[in-house]
């Protein structure tokens, strides 16, 4: 008797506080959400391109000496390398004039 006893004065409250808690969640969950404001966006540019084109020294002659293109998007060569270890070679400056990234 004092086993069931015992079990039914834990359950009592037990219970009592689940319904509580699910009570407290329901009026958390049921609460309206209110967001009021205002928000500017600044116009962005895409402004990525080639800047310059440096040769480097000792690279073989170019029939057609690499150059940046007037829309300064292409880098265009032509070159033959007639034996073993010739090489060309350069280097291009990339400039990000947008203001994607300020």
């Amino acid at each position: 008797m004092n086993k069931s006893k015992k079990k039914s004065s834990f359950a009592v409250p037990l219970l009592l506080l689940l319904v509580i808690s699910i009570s407290i969640g329901y009026a958390a969950l049921s609460i309206t959400l209110n967001i009021n404001g205002t928000s500017t966006i600044k116009k962005q540019t895409w402004s990525v391109y080639f800047d310059t084109l440096t040769v480097t020294s000792g690279s073989a002659t170019a029939t057609t000496p690499a150059a940046v293109d007037t829309g300064k998007t292409k880098v265009s060569y032509a070159v033959t390398l007639n034996t073993p270890g010739q090489f060309y070679e350069f280097t291009v400056a990339v400039k990000n004039a947008g203001t994607c990234m300020d």
